[in-house]
């Protein structure tokens, strides 16, 4: 299967190589080895593998991705040296600091590197850029099918329908490995220009470019659910924005799974910061009457001791209480003896009468 899917991929570069030469009448915008070696050789950086490796790189992924646009009728793109030689720059920038980022060392954007290495020929153009960072023995099926074409953005680029021209660089250091394709064409539909004059990279502007000023990453706010969700924006990278949420990036790569060894972002997609928390009900205080408290009723006690009060008085007791009355009575003795006597007078006139 292997065997054969190389035939199909050498005999689609050679029909690829007969199709620009028959569209074009410039070898500067026709793949061929020279072109190749030359975008590769226009850097400075000095590269681990020999170059023959990267010439092999660059012509599989040209031909992995004319036969991913030939499966969806989309017209098939022309190597184009200039802007291979802007991604060949671009891919030792990336080797160099070591990460993936879609600006250059001064900010510039894609278009501002097409514009320095003349594409277009000061025409009017558009310009789109795929990165990624692989290991070396990572096939180009795998890079385009795996890795950009589950990315709608990636895909997107590289199928555009407007696309005429494409620029690849290959960059490897160790068994690492940063690819650049760069998809344009003009605004005119033409696909033939007239190239400007490189810029000399070795030298400085002579007119400093206007370039905006960093901008702030700017950090996401919580959701409603608590979870933190950032939008990843072009130049950022996997450790800013850790350090801009004050987390570490490993938590991040964990939460989003992505590879730990080589976590790779893209632009446009999100990261989960801080995952959705789990809700815990809290006890609702519901006010419960007391029930009413009863009021003790006193306790009686019966006594069956007779109460003093109730005895009978002694003998000698009832003596002394007579005396007592006698005595109180002694003052009042003149006035009860005359009472007697006229009762007793009384009686004997009422006996006489009646007889």
């Amino acid at each position: 299967m292997r065997k054969s899917r190389a035939f199909l991929t050498e005999i689609l570069m050679s029909v690829t190589v007969f199709f620009v030469a028959a569209n074009t009448q410039t070898d500067a915008n026709s793949i061929t080895a020279t072109a190749i070696q030359e975008s590769i050789n226009h850097t400075s950086t000095t590269t681990a593998t020999p170059v023959s490796e990267q010439e092999k790189a660059i012509q599989s992924i040209f031909s992995q991705i004319n036969m991913l646009r030939a499966e969806k009728k989309a017209p098939m793109l022309i190597f184009d040296k200039n802007l291979s030689m802007a991604a060949q720059n671009f891919a030792a920038y990336l080797l160099k600091i070591g990460k993936l980022t879609e600006e250059g060392p001064k900010r510039e954007t894609v278009q501002t590197r097409a514009i320095d290495v003349g594409y277009g020929g000061g025409a009017p153009f558009s310009v789109s850029q795929n990165v990624a960072m692989i290991w070396v023995d990572t096939t180009p099926e795998y890079l385009i099918h795996s890795i950009w074409k589950s990315d709608p953005k990636s895909i997107q680029k590289l199928l555009d329908m407007k696309g005429q021209h494409i620029g690849i660089g290959v960059a490897d250091e160790r068994n690492r490995r940063f690819v650049v394709v760069m998809v344009g064409y003009l605004l005119d539909g033409s696909i033939q220009y007239t190239p400007l004059p490189t810029y000399d990279f070795r030298t400085p502007k002579p007119i400093v470019s206007t370039t905006p000023s960093p901008i702030p990453l700017m950090t996401a706010t919580r959701q409603p659910d608590g979870s933190v969700v950032h939008e990843i924006t072009s130049g950022q990278t996997l450790s800013e924005i850790a350090y801009a949420y004050k987390v570490d990036w490993n938590t991040i790569a964990v939460l989003n799974h992505l590879d730990l060894e080589n976590p790779v972002i893209y632009e446009g997609k999100e990261l989960i910061i801080e995952p959705t928390y789990t809700i815990t009900p809290t006890p609702t205080i519901t006010d419960t009457p007391r029930p009413p408290t009863r009021t003790p009723r006193p306790t009686y006690t019966i006594n069956f001791n007779p109460s003093p009060s109730l005895e009978q008085p002694t003998p000698e007791e009832t003596k002394i209480g007579f005396s007592t009355v006698l005595n109180q009575m002694e003052s009042y003795r003149q006035t009860i003896g005359l009472t007697l006597i006229l009762l007793s007078v009384l009686g004997l006139v009422f006996t006489f009468i009646r007889k």
